[in-house]
């Protein structure tokens, strides 16, 4: 009788992990850039959720993503490291444009030092 209680926990800790990751997914974008995982008391127990800001209709939204409570630890820490990924992900952008942009500042530099070169004779 305990093994299908914890089947039982283990598909329900499942089938909400997906939902939450379902949610933190259709705002990546965002998430990326902005929006914390929070501890609030609810009813008297500590939960755990996602805040950030959105646009919505011109206008910015706070928003939240209920996670779980503190007897949920295993869904606090998914969704903290994938706030994580979401942020490197969000660097990763910034950090190609700037190696871009320095790639074309050299391609420049190169072709002015060429051309300053006088063959010698």
């Amino acid at each position: 009788m305990n093994e299908a209680r914890v089947t039982a926990g283990c598909d329900d800790l499942e089938a909400r992990w997906a939902t939450i990751l379902r949610k933190l997914e259709a705002n990546a974008g965002v998430l990326a850039r902005q929006g914390t995982l929070v501890a609030k008391d609810s009813r008297g127990r500590r939960v755990w959720a996602v805040r950030f800001v959105a646009e919505a209709d011109g206008r910015r939204v706070h928003r939240a993503i209920y996670v779980a409570g503190d007897d949920r630890p295993e869904l606090v820490d998914r969704t903290a490291q994938l706030l994580c990924e979401y942020r490197l992900q969000g660097r990763w952008a910034g950090q190609v444009e700037v190696y871009a942009r320095l790639a074309a500042g050299s391609v420049g530099l190169a072709r002015r030092l060429a051309s300053n070169r006088r063959p010698s004779g």
